[in-house]
This record gives C-alpha cells, structure tokens and sequence, in this order.
C-alpha cells in the first residue's frame, strides 16, 4: 500500500509490464466494455424516451474501450512514457466525470417522461 502512496511510482517514465493481476483487470474490463457497447447499440435503435441515454452508453464504453485498449498496448510494449501509470489516474478522472455527467441526465428522465406522457395525451386530441 505504502507503493502507491509515493509519487515516483505513479510518474515512472518506464514503469515496466503490468503484473498479471491488473493485466487481467484491465483485460476484463475491455471485454465488459466491448459487450455493454454490443448491448447498447441494440437498445439505442429502439425509438423510446431511454434512446438518448443509451447513446450517451454506447460512447461511454466504446471511447473507454479504445482508451484501454491504447494504455494496454503501450503497457505491453513498455513504451517509456505512454505506459506511465498516471495515465491510468488521469483515465480514472475522466470516467468518473463522464459518469457523474450520465447520471445527472438520467435524474432527468423521470421529468422528461412525464413531459412525453403529457405530449402524447395532447396529441392524442388533435387530427391527423
């Protein structure tokens, strides 16, 4: 625990490989991405108030399945700065707010779908 609390190990210009722990995290959260990017794209062609968040998801896990996908190579191949382990800090700020960013608009939903209930029921009275 002291090891990641000191500074030269997160800002290592050649920090080496991966141990095979975090490989295989690291492993296991691109395939998770790449099937929750496969079952958002399903659900994204669906015409329904929930579209626009499943878009918002299919992004989320495919730009964080390249993104993964780049530091895990530049890690195997143990390219002086590109595997620094601060790119892993850097990638977990940026999903943190990309996930407070999706979950504030799902808090929106609830409104969102009353307004369409409210549209729906006014368009009901109107002619074709």
């Amino acid at each position: 625990m002291k090891k990641f609390l000191d500074l030269s190990f997160w800002f290592d210009q050649q920090p080496g490989a991966l141990i095979p722990l975090w490989r295989n995290v690291l492993i296991a959260i691109l395939i998770s991405c790449v099937i929750l990017a496969a079952i958002t794209f399903i659900l994204k062609g669906r015409k329904n108030i929930y579209r626009q968040l499943f878009e918002k998801l299919f992004y989320f896990f495919n730009i964080n399945f390249i993104i993964g996908l780049v530091l895990f190579f530049f890690n195997q191949e143990i390219v002086p700065v590109f595997s620094s382990r601060f790119w892993y800090i850097i990638w977990a700020i940026i999903l943190a707010i990309w996930i407070y960013s999706i979950i504030r608009y799902m808090l929106k939903l609830p409104a969102k779908k009353e307004d369409f209930k409210k549209q729906r029921e006014f368009e009901k009275y109107l002619p074709k």
